[in-house]
């Protein structure tokens, strides 16, 4: 048995430092039973559960605990005149090490101290019980011991914790005997016949039932037979031969009647095999199969299965790289709506500037994609930087510098009008509107981390309310993924509106060119379909005012300079038909030199057409097969 943590002579000098009277001085075996603290740290609700567990006790209770009353009320009194100089008396929070080096003080500190634990009847008699067990059987119990835990440990902390599971665990059902056999007996049948329970509960009771039937067995192993494996190289297989009507690709056995029927009708046997290539293995003559490797029946070549499998790997990629509509990662209408809801009804006069910071940051992330990092980095009434400006304090404008595809370019701008929505936000962050100084649109005072904080209590409001799922993470991507999984719009248009990049626009960026005017008219069909599929839930909602109205405030081309524009193309396309009209029948029926003009010119027209047609930008090898155009024409 561990000796006790306190022993009677630190409790002298505890008389001596504390002022206990020579009345106070406990008992060296009460000490040991209770294994108290040096710091008697929660001794004053040791001494509340030991009044909880007289009533079960009774008359025995000094022999039981091996505490008189005279010590009892001696030291009850030297903890309440003393508790204000001394506080750990009464500190409602276990130590570290307790439930591992003095379980039984843990047990009782639990009893008084725990609000999880009910300190009903069957509670206390069930502790009372423990208790009694334990001391009744202790040196057989503590030889019990491993190099991890000692059974004491694991069956006082089995105790404590089901205790707190109230709903899971009835004391009531174990303690209508006071029997230990009778106990650990009713606990096993307790494990048998209840099947919805928790695995760490089960595993609870049976340490409990154990304790009590004073029965621990030993895990029990059993030596397993492992087949001796071996691994083989791909240039070990074996030779493929074709085999004429393979009798394994029959459609099913024939019946004897059936038999009959088919030769009176005319059918050949080989009538009824499947119509595809087959090949086995076979090894070379002289040449033995390993003796532990599995060899296949039969292999099936079918021309077009090799096809599908062709066609499988670009499957894979698209689905590594595009979403669905249903996909876990996108936030669905219902969740937006519910967003929406929240962020519109809050009174913003009476929230202070963290959350006031925080709310425009899920605004931000929603409609722009940028990171909290970026939306930190913006100004306010500054109209040459990234941010929010206004030119009559009431309009407000939203710059995004988008970095030029190639070096000759220079970094563009896009300046939208930002959401009617968002502008009550934006007054209550900055009362002094247009007339403030360029500033940080998000106060330098605040952090990224408080702004984490904030929207993760933010997000975790809304799951109680509305029990949706959102994070800064889901919400910075929104967009991006709704577009992907929709097919209906460029990604392309995220960056070019709002500078934020993706994956998904790496490459595209360097080969496409567009207009602010067509980037705006792009974004009021996304939220417009969004809205769409809201309604469809709930008739009656509408997006918050400015969603589905954006609108360029300067009609500036966006992309690379490489890339021709739609007028352009209209020009080139003309000018290509032009060329070829210009022919007649009559002068290409009579000379061989029109006939090579006229299929040159026709050449550069398809030519120019398939590659703005499939993106092709090969230099090197241009138009080396046909198959590039027309996937059903497969170059194998």
């Amino acid at each position: 048995m561990p000796s006790p943590t306190l022993s009677i002579e630190t409790f002298r000098h505890f008389q001596r430092e504390f002022g206990f009277s020579d009345d106070a001085l406990l008992p060296q075996e009460f000490v040991v039973r209770l294994d108290l603290p040096e710091n008697l740290r929660g001794i004053g609700y040791i001494l509340q559960a030991l009044e909880l567990l007289r009533a079960e006790v009774g008359s025995e209770f000094e022999s039981f605990f091996h505490l008189s009353a005279e010590a009892e009320d001696a030291l009850r009194d030297t903890v309440l005149r003393l508790s204000d100089e001394h506080p750990q008396f009464y500190n409602r929070h276990k130590q570290n090490g307790w439930c591992d080096e003095q379980p039984v003080y843990a047990l009782c500190f639990e009893l008084a101290a725990s609000a999880r634990i009910k300190r009903s009847t069957e509670n206390i008699r069930l502790v009372k019980l423990f208790l009694q067990h334990y001391w009744n059987n202790e040196d057989r119990i503590d030889a019990e011991f491993t190099t991890t835990s000692s059974k004491l440990k694991e069956a006082a902390g089995a105790l404590r914790l089901l205790l707190q599971n109230d709903n899971e665990f009835d004391s009531a059902l174990f303690v209508r005997s006071e029997l230990a056999q009778i106990i650990g007996q009713r606990l096993e049948e307790y494990l048998e016949d209840t099947d919805n329970l928790q695995s760490k509960t089960q595993n609870y009771v049976r340490q409990l039932a154990h304790f009590f039937l004073l029965d621990w067995k030993g895990r029990e192993t059993k030596k397993r037979r492992y087949a001796k494996r071996r691994s083989f190289g791909k240039r070990n297989f074996d030779l493929s031969y074709p085999v004429p009507n393979d009798p394994l690709l029959r459609m099913h056995k024939r019946e004897p009647a059936e038999q009959q029927a088919i030769e009176e009708s005319g059918l050949l046997p080989d009538d009824l095999a499947l119509d595809i290539d087959v090949v086995e293995e076979r090894p070379e003559p002289g040449q033995k199969r390993p003796k532990f490797r599995a060899q296949r029946i039969h292999t099936v070549l079918d021309s077009q299965q090799k096809l599908l499998r062709v066609f499988d790997i670009s499957q894979r990629l698209q689905r590594a790289h595009n979403g669905h509509a249903l996909d876990k990662h996108l936030i669905q209408p219902y969740e937006i709506l519910a967003l929406f809801k929240a962020l519109t009804g809050l009174k913003l006069s009476a929230l202070p500037t963290t959350k006031l910071s925080a709310l425009f940051c899920c605004w931000g992330l929603l409609l722009t994609g940028r990171t909290i990092s970026e939306l930190l980095t913006m100004r306010f009434n500054d109209s040459g930087k990234e941010g929010l400006f206004s030119d009559d304090g009431e309009t407000y404008w939203w710059r995004f510098n988008v970095t030029a595809a190639t070096k000759e370019q220079s970094t563009a701008a896009t300046v939208l009008r930002c959401p009617k929505a968002l502008i009550p936000l934006v007054n209550a962050l900055h009362p002094d509107g247009i007339a403030a100084k360029p500033q940080q649109l998000i106060p330098d005072s605040i952090s990224e981390k408080e702004l984490d904080k904030e929207l993760y209590r933010f997000f975790k409001n809304l799951d109680k309310k509305t029990q949706i799922k959102l994070s800064t993470e889901k919400l910075k991507n929104f967009c991006l993924h709704r577009m992907i999984a929709k097919g209906q719009q460029d990604p392309i248009n995220l960056l070019f509106a709002f500078g934020g990049y993706s994956y998904q626009t790496r490459v595209t960026r360097f080969y496409s060119h567009t207009t602010t005017t067509e980037i705006a008219a792009q974004l009021n069909t996304f939220w417009s379909e969004l809205q769409q599929d809201i309604q469809q839930i709930d008739p009656d909602s509408q997006l918050p005012e400015g969603l589905t109205s954006f609108v360029a405030k300067e009609h500036n081309q966006m992309g690379s300079n490489t890339v021709p524009t739609t007028e352009e193309l209209t020009q080139l396309t003309d000018q290509l038909r032009h060329r070829l009209s210009i022919f007649k029948r009559s002068e290409l029926q009579m000379s061989v030199k029109k006939v090579v003009e006229y299929h040159n010119h026709y050449v550069i027209y398809t030519a120019i057409m398939l590659l703005q047609g499939t993106g092709y930008r090969a230099v090197k090898n241009p138009l080396p097969l046909l198959s590039f155009f027309y996937l059903n024409i497969m170059p194998w």
